[in-house]
């Protein structure tokens, strides 16, 4: 199984153990900009996932046309749960950073952007996690073509705007 870090469009899923059994439930959406988005799944319904994924604690990244909310109907009830429709798009989700990390300015005790020097950064490089760059400049470096990041020179997967 692909580790992956990071994928526009895709739900992450996480994998907790609850009442003595591994649950896997959604967790967050990143939307087609690279922003996480939470509150968009109800994170108390099960999902459907291959038991012999399931690690408490990992995360799990699935394209969003992949994702689906069933209703079944037994014995008159209703139950909303979650099922992933292609098991081979599961990928384990391995975050650039933590959620309640701040990201370090690197190069510059200020926050402008190390290629220009003069505007604000606001591009995230991944997989490297730098933010180094502000829009303008993050698009000239894409347009040059094979992108590297300007402070580690790692080949650059996707940018993502940051706040």
């Amino acid at each position: 199984m692909e580790v992956v870090e990071y994928l526009p469009d895709h739900v992450i899923f996480s994998c907790k153990r609850l009442g003595g059994r591994l649950r896997v439930r959604p967790d967050a959406y990143i939307d087609h900009n690279g922003r996480m988005i939470t509150g968009r799944y109800n994170t108390s319904q099960n999902t459907q996932f291959p038991t012999n994924l399931r690690v408490e604690g990992r995360q799990f990244l699935v394209p969003a046309i992949n994702v689906r909310a069933r209703v079944p109907n037994r014995d008159g009830e209703m139950a909303i749960f979650y099922s992933v429709t292609k098991r081979d798009a599961i990928r384990i989700f391995v975050p650039v950073l933590p959620r309640d990390a701040s990201i370090a300015h690197y190069g510059s005790t200020e926050d402008c952007c190390c290629v220009c020097m003069a505007a604000t950064v606001d591009t995230v490089f991944l997989p490297c996690g730098h933010l180094a760059t502000c829009r303008v400049c993050s698009d000239e470096l894409k347009a040059r073509g094979n992108l590297k990041c300007p402070l580690c020179r790692v080949c650059v997967n996707e940018t993502v705007l940051w706040g």
